[in-house]
């Protein structure tokens, strides 16, 4: 079972990798929206359930770990995955992906950006 010291010490492993391996813009949001899942799970009891979040993070870091060739940070997401989430975690999701689109001084999205990160 995961303890609390063990979730805390992961939670540290992953803002310090935050920090080493993500730009400002993205660690930013990134040690966001890890602190917010973390504290949403201290009320949680359910080992397995506690078991499966820390098992995702641990993924999380080894992909943050993974070089790409194509200078890519991270992985998509899979459908299974996708499949398995809620309607309240799909819709933070999509709200997490709009708030990290890049957007003029007047907040509208930027015009050619492609989802990969470049320009079209």
């Amino acid at each position: 079972m995961s303890s609390p010291a063990s979730l805390r010490g992961l939670l540290r492993t992953i803002l310090r990798t935050h920090k080493r391996m993500l730009p400002a813009e993205m660690r930013s949001l990134g040690d966001k929206y890890v602190r917010k899942e973390f504290q949403d799970m201290k009320a949680v009891t359910d080992a397995q359930q506690l078991l499966k979040f820390q098992n995702a993070w641990h993924s999380y870091l080894r992909d943050l770990h993974t070089p790409n060739l194509d200078q890519k940070i991270g992985r998509d997401l899979d459908v299974e995955v996708l499949q398995s989430m809620s309607d309240d975690q799909k819709t933070k999701l999509v709200d997490m992906r709009s708030s990290s689109l890049p957007r003029d001084e007047d907040g509208k999205l930027l015009p050619n950006f492609t989802p990969s990160g470049g320009k079209s």
